[in-house]
């Protein structure tokens, strides 16, 4: 169907639509960020402070999963707040990616010219790619980096070494995308396409030794330590993977879960290859990681689907060239019936994700778990106060180490994944995540660390402590902790601050 006035207009309402809409979500969540987007903002702080880039100085533990967005932030640093930058920049690169994904489905669908706008809107409707791109976390640059990769390839077809530095930057970004340009020149291969493959193997595989030997050196492992506390095991995977195609996988954000929107993203690969093989190729790769990695990663405690979030706008092309596609092989050949059922099924996508959106983003969800932590608001005032009465020499021991960390400065033990301390991430790896520090595998740990301080929700507390015991006191591993305060963080939740009880001297009285 060619381009018309009609599908002109119809097209430039759908962008100012989606600018609005991007606007409006923008301004709303101006004040939140993600409590792991502050783990960033903390490395990147104390390296300006002259700390070293850690979490905990002097202790150089590799405690993110964003290092190229970290490094994005460094030069920003000296002459702005880091959260501030972090909000920019992701705005910046959210707005950028959709104006790819508007050139690139115009060149993908040149024939249906209305759904580039409506897959414009349908990707910026996602509530995982909107509100992680904003609100301080490395989605937006993530996403970016792909779709610069498949626009460039959609331009210069044989642009295999610049494709490489694209894809490395990639894997810096978020660590699981390192098999995006193996899988990419395996499907060229493939299709019996060696020119150039080889070489531009050795131009990543350059750049991923030199990153890998970079970590070594200085946080002495080749991989974040989130690598093996939060690994996971061959029968949940296969759980997972059955979940993802029952739609009940929540690393997977509809509209991609469930056997239907896999195959029709395999239809539409299928499709965008026929006519542009190699932004296809790269598409698919980067789409089949996402996928790989929402099936073998454990739930994300956001409940919605993080991990898969930068794949967003590329599984969405994906989609809806696979919808377009089958429209096509179902309904008579018809342009005109064809072109408004396929752009109807995009526009219920659209439709689905602005009203899902809004529902996580709405004042009742954000008031409880895991809303409040995804904002990080009331965790900020309790922060503040600990940074005013605390020691600045005091071991804090929490599960929740982002805003407390960035905003207290204290030292923090995390226990449960072992992001600040590389000896606790291997006890997770062999015990799962440790919820409570009593467990016996921590003892030697926590003796060495000897937190001066426990904070925690006192539900937790509560489950601590069994029905017969008291969540205002604890003991852990031969210490005893007293409730020092409380501080409401959301409806019904509320955290604990626990202060170690000194202990007597034998030799007194």
């Amino acid at each position: 169907m060619p381009e018309t006035r009609r599908s002109r207009s119809i097209a430039v309402g759908f962008l100012v639509l989606t600018a609005a809409w991007t606007g409006a979500i923008a301004w709303l969540v101006r004040d939140y960020f993600v409590d792991d987007a502050y783990i960033t903002f903390r490395f990147v702080e104390n390296l300006w402070l002259g700390n070293g880039f850690v979490f905990n100085p002097p202790e150089r533990v590799e405690g993110l999963t964003n290092l190229g967005w970290a490094l994005l932030l460094v030069p920003f640093g000296g002459f702005i707040a880091v959260p501030a930058a972090a909000k920019v920049i992701g705005l910046l690169a959210f707005t950028l990616g959709l104006w790819l994904v508007w050139r690139i489905g115009r060149r993908l669908f040149e024939l249906d010219p209305l759904l580039a706008p409506v897959v414009l809107l349908a990707t910026a409707a996602s509530v995982e790619y909107l509100y992680f791109s904003l609100s301080g976390m490395e989605t937006g640059l993530a996403a970016l980096l792909g779709l610069v990769a498949i626009g460039y390839l959609q331009r210069r077809p044989d642009g295999l070494a610049v494709v490489a530095w694209l894809a490395a930057g990639l894997f810096l970004v978020r660590p699981e995308y390192l098999v995006v340009f193996p899988l990419y020149l395996g499907l060229r291969l493939l299709d019996r396409r060696r020119r150039g493959t080889g070489s531009a193997f050795l131009v990543y595989l350059g750049l991923v030794i030199a990153a890998t030997l970079a970590r070594l050196a200085y946080f002495g492992s080749p991989l974040p330590v989130t690598a093996s506390s939060k690994s996971t095991r061959l029968a949940e995977i296969a759980g997972r993977a059955l979940d993802s195609l029952t739609q009940a996988n929540p690393n997977l954000p509809p509209p991609f879960t469930g056997v239907l929107a896999v195959a029709l993203m395999a239809l539409g690969a299928a499709a965008w290859h026929r006519r542009q093989p190699e932004p296809a190729r790269f598409a698919a790769a980067l789409v089949s990681a996402a996928l790989l990695f929402a099936t073998y990663a454990p739930s994300d405690w956001t409940h919605l689907g993080r991990y898969f979030a930068p794949a967003v706008p590329v599984a969405m092309l994906l989609l809806a060239t696979g919808c377009r596609t089958a429209v096509l092989r179902i309904l008579p050949a018809k342009t005109e019936i064809q072109a408004t059922v396929a752009f109807g099924l995009i526009l219920a996508l659209a439709i689905g994700g602005l009203q899902r959106t809004l529902r996580v983003l709405s004042p009742e969800q954000l008031d409880r778990f895991p809303g409040l932590v995804m904002t990080s608001e009331s965790l900020i005032e309790p922060s503040r106060w600990i940074a005013s009465h605390v020691s600045e020499s005091s071991v804090i021991a929490t599960r929740r180490i982002g805003a407390l960390g960035f905003i207290a400065r204290r030292h923090i033990y995390d226990y449960k994944f072992g992001l600040t301390d590389a000896t606790v991430a291997r006890i997770v790896a062999r015990h799962g995540p440790l919820d409570d520090p009593r467990h016996p595998a921590l003892e030697e740990s926590w003796l060495a660390h000897s937190p001066d301080f426990i904070l925690e929700d006192v539900s937790t507390l509560a489950t601590w402590a069994g029905p017969r015991g008291e969540p205002s006191e604890i003991l852990v591993h031969g210490t005893l902790y007293r409730e020092l305060r409380r501080f409401p963080i959301g409806e019904e939740t509320e955290w604990s601050l626990l202060e170690a009880v000194p202990q007597a001297d034998p030799g007194d009285g």
